[in-house]
């Protein structure tokens, strides 16, 4: 684990902005909580996990209908809002609606409708 402070360039004095930045090595496995957490978060099977609270999320998220459709809901959005993300960049790079609907998977409809709304004064 990392723990970060923010200093201004060329100045010795730290900024408080009431921030605490801590960052993590995912690969890290020690044997302490963070590290069966680290390995918790990269363990497909519930049953080895370290933390039961975890565990049993995970294996509801897995086994449970109902949340697994909303995982995969969820999951769907994310795909959808990064296909629109990708896209509308795209589109301000000046592509071809044609292109840039074959790319991404959009329909044309929907690349006509985001090309539409870069139109209207939306910012880059």
């Amino acid at each position: 684990m990392y723990e970060y402070e923010v200093l201004p360039r060329g100045h010795d004095v730290k900024m408080d902005f009431g921030l605490h930045f801590l960052v993590v090595n995912g690969e890290w496995r020690g044997e302490d909580a963070l590290g069966w957490l680290m390995a918790d978060m990269h363990e497909p099977n519930p049953m080895k996990m370290h933390y039961p609270v975890l565990a049993r999320r995970c294996l509801d998220l897995k086994t449970d209908d109902k949340e697994v459709v909303q995982m995969c809901d969820a999951v769907q959005k994310l795909v959808d809002e990064s296909k629109e993300e990708i896209a509308i960049n795209l589109l301000k790079e000046k592509a071809a609606p044609e292109l840039v609907s074959k790319a991404t998977g959009l329909s044309m409809e929907r690349v006509l409708e985001l090309q539409a709304s870069l139109g209207e004064g939306s910012a880059d």
